[in-house]
């Protein structure tokens, strides 16, 4: 097992409540070496101000909204680790997970590995929608082509060496599908470690922000059909 650091970014856009619960689950349940860096995407809601006072935080404050492909990228400009986890303000970890992950990525022999949860696309969804943070027996973990970028673990030098999230899809949705595509077209390996559950509320942003989920996914959509085709 590695003790090397891991850096973890974290987007905010006008979501402070939920970034701040975030936040405090990642000081609570993470057990090995860490940073933290919370991009501020053009928030309005005082959300800056608020996060500079947050322990252990590398605040980075974008003066305008660069997307979810491109505020990620921002922060993993600033990462210092030789891993990196790219975790979603509206996802909420659970006690060792990043160390299981972790552990089960150098265990496998894979590039990407990401938890189970109540709420993705794709096969990690798994078990009852209970509101929570129970979590769920183990299951087995498997070797998939898809991995929802909630909560994402890989080498920050493989998310560099791919040309990190293409910020074409502007505000989000389907800039993980298409990172997949990329990493399984080079013949990376993804997997679902079976043994880490993390809660994901699902689209807070988008609530917060008042966006149409449906006209996001069509319009992703048709940036994703446009580069791979249907």
């Amino acid at each position: 097992m590695t003790n090397d650091l891991v850096s973890i970014v974290v987007l905010n856009w006008n979501t402070l409540r939920t970034t701040q619960k975030c936040l405090k689950h990642v000081r609570e349940y993470t057990d090995i070496a860490h940073e933290v860096i919370v991009v501020d995407n053009g928030s309005s809601d005082g959300s800056v101000d608020a996060l500079r006072s947050e322990s252990g935080v590398k605040l980075i404050a974008s003066p305008r909204n660069l997307g979810y492909a491109g505020g990620n990228n921002l922060g993993v400009v600033q990462a210092q680790g030789e891993f990196l986890c790219l975790l979603n303000s509206d996802a909420f970890v659970t006690r060792g997970w990043l160390r299981k992950l972790l552990r089960c990525m150098l265990r496998a022999g894979a590039d990407v590995v990401g938890p189970c949860t109540n709420s993705a696309k794709g096969r990690q969804r798994y078990g009852m929608r209970l509101r929570g943070l129970l979590p769920q027996p183990w299951r087995k973990t498997e070797f998939v082509d898809y991995l929802s970028f909630f909560c994402i673990v890989m080498r920050t030098q493989f998310y560099r060496d791919l040309g990190g999230l293409d910020e074409r899809f502007g505000l989000g949705m389907f800039e993980d599908d298409d990172f997949c595509k990329r990493a399984t077209t080079v013949g990376a390996r993804l997997v679902i470690d079976g043994r880490t559950w993390v809660w994901h509320e699902g689209h807070a942003t988008m609530s917060a922000n008042s966006i149409s989920h449906d006209d996001l996914f069509v319009a992703s959509r048709e940036i994703f059909d446009g580069k791979w085709g249907r």
